[in-house]
């Protein structure tokens, strides 16, 4: 019963487990942009903004209910507009509707980019 408690304790240190914070990064990326679709959420098609990428400010002066005061997390906005035969993928002029993508980042790297799409 010993061993089986002491060599786990020993083993942790040195099996590779690095970065523990990635997965409480990862869960705080997920309900920050989460909470700033539901922000975007309740927007008129026509208040979207063109097809292009946008940084949070950038973004933030379309639509003034984008949050980018957080110190930890990037936001990095893309529109890209869609057709109705197949919403997951571009085209050039604006046909059925607009997909905005938004991609969270640590500012320090810690944690590689992670996406959320909605459809407008």
């Amino acid at each position: 019963m010993v061993i089986g408690i002491a060599v786990p304790a020993i083993m942790i240190p040195f099996s590779g487990i690095k970065d523990i914070k990635k997965p409480e990064d990862a869960v705080r990326a997920a309900l920050l942009a989460q909470k700033q679709m539901e922000a975007i959420s309740g927007k008129a098609y026509s208040e979207i903004p063109a097809a292009g990428s946008y940084t949070c400010a950038q973004f933030q002066t379309t639509l003034s209910v984008i949050d980018c005061a957080n110190t930890e997390f990037d936001f990095n906005w893309t529109v890209e507009n869609v057709a109705a035969s197949a919403p997951n993928t571009a085209v050039g002029s604006p046909d059925f509707g607009k997909k905005v993508t938004l991609a969270v980042s640590r500012f320090d790297g810690a944690m590689s980019s992670t996406s959320f799409y909605s459809l407008f």
